[in-house]
């Protein structure tokens, strides 16, 4: 009979604790629009981001619009600015404006890029925070439909209570016409203020104009 008791107990805990994880299972959407003239690049996007089994709650929406340069696209130097909405109890407003850098190289079937991003968020509360961003990635044509993309990015926020985030992705992206694709991928993300780890599975529609 304590062994009974016990087990309930244990099994109630547990589904407290699923329940009071409301980051673990997320679901990201967007659309990106890419254009090129001559060695100038602009870039928007606009997303969508629910949370709590996937689609329960909504997390975030946001648009973002990065303009780069570069004499070739091994190297490239850019200015962004993003507004993020986070839904929690309210709307909290986030405008970022970031500086980028980025370097590909590609090898056989292989397009790889290293891109090192600085954010400056300013906070509806005043706060302006500075967060470094670097990510790693690869992309591997398998045909000239398909391809696989894997990546590993690191975030630092510097501070009294430094923040580190972590993401590791992998993904199929699908060239459906010529200057039209569509990246399906699974997230791993971690957060030092959030102590569990975090899944995404997520959505992305692009076009290119040349």
């Amino acid at each position: 009979m304590k062994f009974l008791i016990l087990l309930v107990a244990v099994i109630h805990m547990s589904f407290c604790s699923i329940g009071q994880r409301t980051y673990e299972s997320n679901l990201w959407t967007s659309a990106v629009l890419r254009g090129k003239w001559k060695q100038w690049n602009l870039t928007t996007d606009i997303g969508y981001r629910f949370t709590e089994t996937f689609i329960q709650r909504r997390r975030t929406a946001l648009g973002r619009i990065l303009v780069d340069y570069g004499k070739n696209d091994k190297h490239r130097f850019g200015l962004g600015l993003a507004y993020f909405e986070h839904y929690n109890t309210l709307t909290i407003g986030e405008p970022r404006f970031f500086i980028h850098y980025l370097f590909n190289k590609a090898i056989h079937n292989h397009k790889i890029s290293s891109r090192l991003r600085n954010e400056f968020r300013l906070f509806e509360n005043g706060n302006l925070e500075n967060r470094t961003r670097l990510q790693i990635s690869d992309l591997i044509s398998l045909t000239n439909k398909l391809s696989i993309q894997l990546s590993v990015e690191h975030f630092l926020t510097p501070g009294k209570d430094m923040l580190h985030e972590q993401r590791y992705l992998s993904g199929l992206q699908f060239n459906l016409l010529k200057n039209v694709s569509l990246q399906g991928f699974y997230q791993l993300q971690y957060q030092s203020t959030i102590n569990y780890a975090q899944h995404i599975i997520g959505t992305q529609f692009i076009i290119q104009i040349n």
